[in-house]
């Protein structure tokens, strides 16, 4: 079987659900009724394919103080003014990421639950509305901690393009602004209604090559009322939930620049691998919902 065959077969509406009914039943037989606040922000997403929310709403306490002491570590550590400089100081962008991209996260994607950020990711009130939406437990895939820097120069490039990930039929990703976002910063912009059940889904169909999700923007202008753009801009704190198999584009900054963490959650049944380093032994108090999330099972 040729691999553009496997992948059709492997993604198709028939498989997809087959593969993901078992973890679909297993989740309506446990699953619990949620607080409020996650109740919330899970309708939200499951109406537009974007909720935006506050970290502080989910989080009250010690952990978003962890997160701000976390970053400004790694910003002085890495030196992130002067990298900004440099990159600032180049005549043109580059077709390259880190044209652009700034990485706050050292060495290997590891598993470690004294990061704070890995805590969050794995934490009770993300998992539960990302199950709620998948309507499963997640697999937790990978993760971003990075700075988008403005750029002197150049055209959006690369995922600062409007494009939809191919990786599942339905998928979240996690992002929460470090620092204030305005429009000089490269918010992040999503379609609402792009979703798998939104009303502009037939415009922008699963496909699982991503040339084949990269719509041009004048279609999306003739098609797409102006109302159902979201230009996602807000303080530090600013907590999105976003089913990125839906059309959205990533921060294209200009003067500000935006510091962003990213969790990437799909369902059983996508190929992508879980890009993440697990030790053999986990901690006993890890919940069976982040056991489930980590553990890797590849086609």
């Amino acid at each position: 079987m040729s691999r553009s065959l496997f992948d059709a077969v492997r993604t198709s509406l028939p498989v997809w659900q087959a593969r993901n009914l078992p973890h679909r039943i297993r989740y309506g037989l446990t699953r619990r009724p949620l607080s409020p606040a996650v109740a919330a922000v899970a309708r939200d997403l499951a109406s537009g394919g974007i909720a935006i929310t506050r970290v502080s709403d989910l989080f009250p306490g010690e952990l978003v103080s962890e997160l701000d002491r976390y970053v400004l570590r790694q910003w002085e550590r890495l030196g992130i003014d002067r990298q900004i400089g440099e990159l600032r100081a180049r005549p043109t962008a580059s077709k390259e990421k880190t044209s652009y991209l700034l990485d706050l996260w050292e060495g290997e994607h590891r598993l470690d639950l004294s990061n704070p950020f890995i805590r969050f990711s794995l934490s009770v009130p993300v998992l539960s509305i990302v199950s709620s939406y998948l309507g499963m437990l997640p697999k937790f895939r990978e993760f971003f901690l990075q700075v988008t820097a403005p750029v002197a120069s150049g055209d959006p490039y690369a995922s600062q393009r409007w494009h939809a990930d191919p990786d599942d039929r339905r998928m979240v990703k996690v992002f929460l602004y470090l620092n204030g976002v305005d429009e000089t910063a490269g918010p992040f912009s999503y379609i609402r209604y792009s979703h798998g059940s939104g009303r502009w889904r037939h415009l922008f169909p699963f496909a699982p090559k991503a040339r084949s999700r990269r719509p041009d923007p004048a279609f999306i202008q003739a098609h797409v009322p102006a109302e159902d753009i979201v230009v996602a801009t807000g303080p530090a704190g600013t907590l999105i939930f976003c089913d990125t198999s839906g059309v959205h584009r990533g921060g294209y900054a200009t003067r500000g620049h935006r510091i962003m963490y990213t969790g990437v959650y799909t369902t059983p049944a996508s190929a992508l691998p879980t890009r993440i380093s697990v030790p053999a032994s986990l901690p006993s108090n890890l919940s069976a919902a982040a056991r489930f999330a980590i553990a890797n099972e590849p086609w």
